[in-house]
């Protein structure tokens, strides 16, 4: 450093050549904090002072600006100027915006270098004046305007997204959220086909800049068609991954007020009658996953990550429905295959391997079992993981749901496999680590709710035992037990869940069958709903010795659908469930009652 001082250096001439001043200043960045450059960057943000007439401040202000970011090249933080002089210069600076030329192409070169030289100050200055957040949030906000009318300027779009993504990161408070405007020139950004590095490092900052916006999701609602459009039609992963999760903070959200108007509309309709709000999936997405079946993906393909994003979606209206709602998704997806050839992909896309299935379950420092299967998030994930990996985690996490939301469909195509040894694979790898999730997840369900449902039965009681996965119910009568008891697979839902009834007590054999078979098929059909289970079996318990007559058909006082014999036979009185009887009356050709053969004339039983 002392050789550096004791150096002459002709400043004044210099700064007369813009090629040699940038080239020397460039050459000492190990010196610019020396008191020997006081005088030239004195000399320097004196100049920026001195352009006040418009026609000097695309020519000489941005010549001087541009040398003053030179300056700025050190490792440590500095102040160059008083505090004083430096408000000054930020108050000039923030003038040129003001003026009559600030809107014009030729004013946009001055946009860029004022958003670099933005992000070096925040950076590297020690002291920060007031007046720079007002001038950065009026540059921010012109420059994303200027983007919008303009998006050819890469170097405008970039510089703008880098000093927006620098102030949330290390002052978010100061800066406005100007998130609406951001939104819309990532949007329109995607339409750009140019494959070169200025496109995808636009398309990562501003990525990054939306992903540090807290958009709220009335604003996302409001364009939840244009984020479908262009998740879509998209080519760019990085454009696929935000408004995927964008859409599923917007699906999310649409669910939760969906459900409540669907229970609203069904209850004044009543449940067996037809119309109503309709669940259904967007048709957007149940495009794209049919469309995938004729086109052979690759692994880095932006196809590949569509189709595994767009189930990812689907499976987001699955949350927190009800078991009626789900019923309807999956019909929709059955019509044309929809499932079956997902759990294909699957099938063959899927890391089997140990090695791969520790990273997701692992244990802890502390000896907690760690499983992340369940955890998968669009935009923390890729923070993590290259993309190789996180989509063989997003395969898996898929597969999850599946077992979660279509168990039995997952189950019926599992046994039809004929292939042993990919079928050994699936098993031994849904046991080992996707299994026991639900299992857990069941288990816990179940303790949570028994307190609620003994409370209402004087005469129940419910054991769980999480070692075994068996859920005992008792009813207790006259001193007497009923029992039943639920096992559920170590490889569930592969697997049927078993429902046992080893006590039986005041009920004849075939009822007490039925009784077990309702149980179980309850909880296959709503994919594990021990709760459905027991409350049913309960009811059935408490209708019999309450004196209401079985079906005559399926033996059974409550049906499937929870409804009770109410069709009676006016020759012989017995009484049968509606579903029961349609059933008889298609598979017999007749109107006839199925004990005494006299026409059925319907009349109404107690109910």
């Amino acid at each position: 450093l002392s050789n550096f001082e004791s150096q002459e250096i002709n400043y004044t001439k210099l700064v007369k050549s813009s090629l040699k001043f940038v080239s020397v200043i460039s050459g000492m960045s190990s010196f610019l904090t020396s008191k020997k450059l006081d005088r030239i960057r004195q000399y320097v943000f004196s100049e920026i002072l001195g352009v006040r007439k418009e026609s000097d401040i695309v020519e000489q202000g941005l010549k001087w600006l541009t040398y003053s970011i030179l300056f700025y090249n050190i490792e440590d933080k500095a102040d160059f100027l008083p505090i004083m002089k430096f408000t000054m210069v930020l108050n000039q600076i923030s003038s040129w915006f003001d003026s009559s030329i600030a809107y014009d192409p030729e004013f946009i070169d001055i946009r860029v270098q004022v958003a670099r030289f933005l992000g070096f100050v925040l950076q590297k200055q020690i002291t920060i004046p007031d007046n720079y957040w007002d001038l950065t949030n009026q540059v921010l906000k012109d420059n994303l305007g200027v983007i919008q009318a303009d998006p050819e300027r890469a170097d405008l779009k970039y510089y703008t997204f880098k000093l927006y993504n620098l102030i949330n990161k290390i002052s978010k408070d100061s800066v406005e959220d100007d998130y609406n405007d951001l939104l819309e020139i990532f949007l329109a950004e995607d339409s750009i086909q140019i494959d070169n590095q200025a496109t995808v490092l636009n398309q990562q900052i501003s990525q990054r800049a939306l992903e540090e916006s807290d958009i709220p999701t009335k604003v996302l609602i409001n364009e939840k068609m244009k984020l479908v459009s262009t998740f879509s039609s998209s080519r760019s992963i990085s454009t696929q991954r935000v408004t995927a999760s964008y859409l599923r903070q917007v699906l999310l959200k649409e669910q939760e007020d969906f459900v409540v108007e669907y229970q609203l509309s069904k209850s004044k309709l009543g449940e067996d009658e037809e119309g109503g709000i309709e669940a259904k999936i967007l048709d957007e997405f149940i495009s794209i996953i049919r469309n995938m079946k004729y086109v052979v993906l690759e692994l880095d393909d932006y196809d590949f990550t569509k189709y595994l994003w767009a189930w990812y979606l689907i499976f987001t209206y699955f949350e927190d429905s009800t078991f009626k709602i789900r019923s309807d998704y999956i019909n929709q997806l059955s019509k044309h295959n929809e499932l079956q050839v997902l759990f294909e992909f699957i099938a063959e896309h899927m890391d089997f391997s140990d090695k791969f299935f520790s990273s997701l379950v692992f244990k802890q420092d502390d000896g907690v079992i760690e499983n992340r299967i369940p955890n998968y998030d669009l935009i923390e994930t890729a923070r993590t993981e290259d993309l190789k990996n996180e989509i063989k985690y997003l395969i898996v996490h898929i597969y999850y749901k599946c077992l979660n939301y279509c168990g039995s469909q997952v189950q019926y195509w599992f046994k039809q496999l004929r292939d042993k040894q990919l079928k050994g694979k699936i098993e031994k790898s849904s046991a080992k680590y996707v299994s026991s999730i639900l299992i857990t997840n069941i288990m816990e369900q179940v303790l949570q709710e028994k307190d609620k449902i003994q409370g209402k039965e004087e005469n129940l009681s419910i054991k769980v035992n999480q070692v075994t996965n068996e859920i005992r119910t008792t009813y207790v009568i006259d001193e007497q037990k009923m029992e039943m008891v639920i096992k559920i697979p170590h490889n569930y839902p592969l697997a049927n869940v078993t429902v046992e009834g080893p006590l039986r007590l005041g009920v004849k054999e075939n009822q007490w069958k039925a009784w077990l078979l309702a149980s179980q098929r309850i909880i296959s059909l709503t994919n594990g709903s021990i709760i459905d289970s027991i409350e049913l079996f309960c009811k059935n318990v408490n209708l019999h010795f309450s004196g209401f007559e079985d079906c005559a058909i399926c033996y059974s006082i409550l049906h499937q659908d929870l409804s009770l014999p109410s069709k009676t036979c006016p020759t012989c009185s017995n009484k049968f469930h509606a579903a029961c009887l349609y059933k008889w009356f298609k598979s017999s050709g007749s109107s006839t009652c199925p004990l005494c053969r006299s026409a059925f004339n319907f009349r109404v039983g107690r109910s």
